[in-house]
């Protein structure tokens, strides 16, 4: 997608740390590896979806949020409003762009590494430092991890 303000820049900083394994992060990928391979909950709260969803990034937030209990566990609520609220940023963001409202894409860039930390659990201290280092800077709009695990940022400026 092409901006269409000549001044708009994407920067693609690096962490420059070592990809490192922790048990917390492998734990964490354990969880994430069970809670989207697993069919049992979406069979016990198929009954409160009115329609049917061959994939998660089709569903709503309010439709996830009528299955909360039916889920028990928080983790796979968080993933899957993670999953569902990311696609919609995605969508914002490319609306955003288009019409040069910076202020409003790079909200939403941040609100997906929230989201990346709090629901879904990628980031590092060293991400989490690069971005806020990132959003402190003058003429920044919004900044969010990619690739996780000691990757890179990105920032729109």
């Amino acid at each position: 997608m092409a901006f269409q303000d000549p001044y708009a820049v994407v920067f693609l900083p690096s962490s420059s740390c070592a990809t490192r394994t922790s048990s917390t992060s492998s734990t964490a990928a354990s969880t994430r590896s069970t809670c989207c391979s697993t069919r049992q909950s979406s069979r016990r709260c198929k009954p409160t979806v009115t329609r049917e969803m061959t994939h998660l990034r089709y569903a709503t937030v309010p439709e996830l949020d009528s299955m909360r209990e039916a889920l028990g566990d928080q983790v796979v609520y968080r993933r899957a409003r993670h999953v569902i609220m990311e696609g919609e940023r995605t969508v914002a963001v490319v609306d955003h762009i288009r019409v040069c409202q910076y202020a409003e894409a790079g909200s939403s860039c941040s609100e997906s590494h929230e989201s990346l930390c709090d629901d879904y659990v990628v980031s590092t201290p060293d991400l989490d430092h690069l971005v806020e280092t990132a959003r402190g800077c003058e003429g920044v709009f919004g900044a969010r991890m990619t690739g996780g695990f000691c990757g890179r940022i990105v920032a729109l400026m």
